[in-house]
């Protein structure tokens, strides 16, 4: 009897010894699968940021040529999606050129009432409910500009974020009018300047597309403070690029994050990762 319960115990133990082990080996895989993810995503935002300014600067260059259609310079150069493989990961990255994008805070400088209602302009009309009253500006995250709770109950998740800042900005310090679309152009120069020059100086850059800022506002704009403000606003290079990764492990599970490189005022390059 005795040598009964020892072997039902032996077994007992060996049983719980062997749970153990595969519980641990299944951790470790997952711990190892999530490292894998992580470097994954992160070699992906440096590669695409280090690539961003080139690949942007060479759609520019292409859609300046005399060649093109004159319709094709209306579009954006402001993103580009690509989605690529690495080991069992899947990830698909948007990159964008912020510059490309109405930036809120330096709008707001000129008029926040404006700015407001430019944001409910240039978003999807789908995603205008999940906005909120900006706090006070600076706006720091985008947060600041949308409901993330809202927008994660309304729609599902909460990557549809990466669609509400496809026309708007709080990272660059001014807007690119050879990369932004005539509508983000349009909607960010008439906080500035009533509708008609707004549209006037979209079409003089679009005659002229190989043309300067100082140059269209010379054509466009006769006052000088108006002048000034516009100056404030616009460039005609871009200064910060941004790449958001979704990621897809071999057991479905997804992450995404966001990552931003701007050269600021002082010529300094910053970085800021969100993941969420």
């Amino acid at each position: 009897m005795l040598v009964l319960v020892t072997l039902v115990l032996a077994a007992t133990l060996l049983v719980q010894l062997s749970s153990a082990s595969l519980r641990k080996q299944s951790e470790s895989l997952e711990a190892q699968a999530a490292l894998q993810t992580k470097w994954a995503r992160l070699s992906c935002e440096r590669a695409a940021l280090s690539q961003a300014s080139l690949y942007f600067e060479a759609l520019e260059q292409t859609r300046r040529r005399p060649s093109q259609k004159p319709e094709s310079s209306s579009s954006p150069l402001s993103q580009t999606r690509q989605e690529i493989m690495l080991g069992s990961c899947r990830l698909q990255l948007l990159v964008a050129d912020e510059s490309a994008k109405a930036n809120l805070n330096s709008l707001a400088q000129i008029s926040p009432a404006k700015t407001h209602l430019l944001s409910k302009q240039l978003i999807e009309p789908r995603y205008v409910p999940d906005l909120k009253p900006f706090p006070s500006f600076p706006l720091r995250y985008l947060g600041d500009v949308v409901d993330m709770s809202a927008l994660n109950a309304r729609h599902g998740n909460v990557r549809v974020v990466a669609e509400v800042a496809q026309n708007v900005s709080i990272w660059s310090q001014s807007l690119n009018i050879h990369r932004a679309s005539d509508r983000v152009l349009r909607e960010a120069i008439a906080v500035v300047v009533p509708k008609g020059r707004a549209d006037s100086f979209v079409e003089s850059l679009r005659d002229s597309p190989n043309s300067g800022l100082a140059t269209i506002l010379r054509r466009t704009i006769k006052n000088k403070e108006e002048q000034n403000q516009l100056t404030s606003i616009l460039s005609d290079r871009s200064d910060c690029f941004s790449v958001w990764v979704e990621s897809m492990d071999s057991k479905g599970n997804r992450g995404l994050s966001f990552r931003v490189q701007r050269v600021n005022a002082e010529g300094v390059i910053e970085n800021y990762s969100f993941v969420f």
